[in-house]
């Protein structure tokens, strides 16, 4: 069984300290936003536990890592140990896992949010409107082909904007729509924070992961 819980904030967008942190698989130092932080579970039974903290409000002594395939073997083999000072059993598969769903989750709050404080802009026409505007993140199903194809769409990947997310149904629940085949967050910290998951879930996923994280920017 993995030592990883499988939860993960999802409200609001946690500030990045200016102070760096040291990842726990390759060691070296690096901003905040460049890492994934966990923390441990409370003493007894489950004080071995990890969950990602990807909302950084989790009290309790935490570890940093770059949610990259490497590290996070390394964090697994031995890394975590030291950096908690208590045996954690794990595996980079179970983490990779457990960081693309944390992920997921983090990104439906952000959605969410975003969609409270009316910081979206919801199908093609709206979303095309906010990016003439200057919007700076698009969310694509990753089953919308069509829009793809648009010549709006294609700009906003080759200028790094642009990121897939959940089928279409998926998108449609968070609006209350049977179908939302793209958006625009105008929110500039959500903005950000969203194109971070999406790609570091994706870069994790590999060959053969499910589809909502196959590629962290739109194809």
């Amino acid at each position: 069984m993995s030592a990883i819980r499988r939860t993960a904030s999802t409200e609001g967008v946690a500030e990045s300290s200016a102070r760096t942190r040291t990842c726990a698989g390759c060691g070296q130092k690096a901003d905040p936003d460049a890492l994934a932080r966990l923390v441990r579970g409370p003493e007894g039974p489950n004080a071995t536990e990890l969950a990602f903290d990807l909302a950084g409000g989790a009290f309790g002594r935490g570890a940093w890592v770059h949610p990259q395939p490497a590290c996070l073997e390394r964090a697994a083999r031995s890394g975590f140990s030291r950096s908690f000072k208590a045996p954690v059993r794990t595996t980079a598969a179970a983490l990779s896992s457990a960081f693309r769903e944390a992920a997921e989750r983090r990104v439906v709050g952000l959605l969410t949010s975003a969609k409270r404080t009316h910081h979206v802009r919801v199908g093609t026409d709206a979303a095309l409107a906010a990016l003439a505007d200057g919007a700076t993140c698009v969310v694509v199903a990753v089953d919308a082909r069509s829009v793809v194809e648009r010549r709006e769409i294609t700009d906003a990947v080759s200028r790094g904007l642009a990121v897939s997310f959940g089928s279409k149904s998926t998108c449609g629940a968070l609006f209350g729509r049977d179908e939302v085949v793209v958006l625009v967050v105008t929110h500039s910290a959500l903005a950000d924070e969203i194109k971070r998951m999406c790609r570091a879930a994706a870069a994790l996923a590999g060959s053969g992961s499910e589809a909502a994280w196959r590629s962290s920017e739109v194809r």
